[in-house]
């Protein structure tokens, strides 16, 4: 593979010309997203071991998750489109639009009972 200006890189078997890729999109955390961890982290230190919870940010959402695991994820923040969201790992994946990063406080007895899950 060689790289070259603006990021692509061409790959190619001997004896073809080499294709171009473009480069994968780069995931940023912003500050709403971490601002947000704070919030559901305080909010469950009763319920589970501030260590214990951690996050994993995606191209489309940002993820609340317990031990580290993809599959224990509390919730779900959507902060990267126009409208805000929280989606909650209960049973029904429930998702509720938000204006600000503070609405997520308006949510703590789901974030503990979907959290005492994974105690």
């Amino acid at each position: 593979m060689i790289s070259a200006p603006g990021g692509f890189a061409f790959r190619g078997r001997a004896g073809e010309p080499p294709r171009r890729f473009a480069p994968a999109p780069q995931i940023v955390t912003t500050e709403e997203e971490i601002e947000g961890y704070a919030i559901v982290k305080l909010l469950l230190k009763e319920t589970i071991a501030e260590e214990r919870v951690g996050y994993r940010d995606n191209l489309s959402y940002f993820n609340i998750l317990v031990d580290n695991s993809i599959r224990r994820w509390v919730c779900r923040l959507g902060f990267n489109q126009s409208q805000k969201y929280i989606q909650f790992n209960d049973e029904g994946k429930t998702y509720v639009n938000i204006d600000k990063v503070s609405d997520i406080t308006l949510h703590r007895e789901k974030l503990i009972e979907v959290a005492k899950r994974f105690i």
